[in-house]
């Protein structure tokens, strides 16, 4: 039923005195969760392998695997994940350098076909992939960050129009998420000023900016769309190297939710491979040469380790 309901097949009919056949008919569709490959509702643990360009993915529906050969050695693909289709699944893709530009090649999982767009520039002045949901239809937009003149540039999927945004400067990183629960990413930027960092947010919602002291020089920002306590707002969150401590600053009402999760060393991401619609805490670390997936779950509190992929191969 989820993945019916994720693929658009549930709708709602309001019937009427004076419509008995219908009046209203809309169809509901859940925005896909990150790195869901299979429509589930759950973040699937995957890994993108360089040495073979082949995408390694573990359904959690089904608990098998998914190998999947796409892209060449130089690609990258941690950070264009999204779904570019919006059927439900998170679409394997890989963004390359090609001359002085980036070209994304999507394989969408609505039809199989290959989608490739240039959007973006490589080279000195090179940009940094930050899809997402800019423009409320569904659908992850192909957008980048340029950090030569601090301005995002989003290619629509709803009209295929340009959006480009002024906000940020050049050493700024930026950040995916919809801080404002309005069902728009919002543009958002990560900096770091005197050993501090600050998040500056322009939400979508009402064009307000949201400026939020939080974290340290040297943290890791590990979260991408990840809601910590189920208000369905991303939560700002910092992961801490130096002694593994993750920093959420719940935006359900603003207090600090700190979890010891992980060592110096390890990758951090939040993803909810439970399903119950809060992140979990994941750390990916390197053990003897294989990657082991490290998962405190929010359901249940139960500590989960999967061991996926091996040395070199990229976390999505």
């Amino acid at each position: 039923q989820v993945l019916l309901l994720r693929q658009q097949l549930f709708y709602v009919n309001i019937h009427t005195v004076n419509n008995g056949g219908g009046e209203i008919r809309g169809q509901l569709k859940l925005a896909n969760l990150y790195g869901d490959y299979d429509a589930d509702g759950r973040s699937d643990i995957s890994v993108y392998r360089p040495s073979n360009s082949t995408f390694y993915i573990l359904n959690s529906l089904s608990n098998s695997l998914n190998a999947v050969p796409w892209g060449s050695p130089f690609d990258s693909a941690g950070e264009s994940v999204g779904d570019y289709d919006g059927d439900g699944r998170s679409d394997i893709n890989v963004v390359r350098d090609v001359g002085l530009s980036l070209v994304w090649y999507i394989l969408q999982s609505s039809d199989g076909t290959l989608r490739a767009v240039q959007w973006g520039n490589s080279g000195m002045n090179l940009d940094i992939p930050n899809p997402g949901d800019y423009d409320g239809d569904g659908k992850a937009d192909v957008a980048v960050f340029r950090p030569s003149d601090g301005t995002f540039y989003v290619l629509k999927s709803s009209n295929g129009g340009l959006l480009a945004q002024p906000w940020g400067i050049s050493t700024d990183e930026p950040v995916q998420g919809d801080f404002d629960k309005d069902g728009k990413d919002d543009f958002a930027i990560r900096r770091d000023s005197g050993g501090s960092l600050t998040w500056y947010i322009l939400q979508s919602s009402n064009s307000q900016l949201l400026a939020v002291p939080w974290g340290a020089t040297g943290d890791r920002l590990p979260v991408l769309h990840s809601d910590f306590d189920q208000d369905g707002k991303t939560d700002v969150a910092v992961w801490r190297p130096s002694n593994g401590t993750w920093y959420v600053r719940q935006s359900s009402n603003g207090a600090l939710l700190a979890v010891q999760f992980g060592q110096n060393g390890d990758n951090a991401g939040g993803l909810d491979t439970d399903g119950d619609g809060k992140a979990d805490f994941v750390i990916v670390r390197d053990v003897g040469g294989s990657l082991v997936f490290y998962i405190l779950q929010s359901s249940n509190g139960v500590f989960r380790a999967v061991p996926w992929g091996a040395s070199g191969d990229q976390p999505v």
